[in-house]
């Protein structure tokens, strides 16, 4: 595919301390785009080196993530970071718009086991493919 026929959404986080990892669902519109993966490089969770663990599920117009640092500490954020990135590919020749909802979201800390960080705010998007 051409880089026009492929969209990358990045998931960032700000102004949050102790991130060990994320559970998420994003919901899309699957005649328009289809899931081609997810990225963790560059990362927050993959500060110092540490391995992220990736648990992805997918189906047709959602994803379902599940991330962690492979490691006992978490990563305090006081700019704003990426999470992961998630790459889309183009189904339809027309140009597109698509609503990005998340659900489910969860921002974990390093306790053992870790718990739900309080007070996270998680919003959705759009992206729009032009040609």
């Amino acid at each position: 595919a051409s880089t026009c026929d492929t969209v990358q959404v990045d998931l960032s986080v700000t102004g949050v301390n102790d991130v060990f990892g994320a559970n998420f669902v994003l919901n899309y519109d699957p005649s328009k785009v289809r899931f081609a993966g997810l990225s963790t490089t560059g990362s927050l969770l993959a500060d110092g080196g540490v391995t992220v663990l990736q648990q992805v599920g997918s189906t047709a117009g959602a994803i379902t993530v599940g991330l962690s640092r492979q490691t006992t500490t978490g990563v305090d954020v006081t700019t704003t970071r990426l999470l992961a990135r998630v790459l889309f590919q183009r189904v339809a020749s027309a140009p597109a718009t698509d609503v990005l909802a998340l659900g489910n979201t969860t921002l974990l800390d390093s306790q053992a086991p870790p718990q739900p960080i309080p007070g996270v705010t998680w919003s959705g998007g759009s992206f729009t493919i032009v040609r």
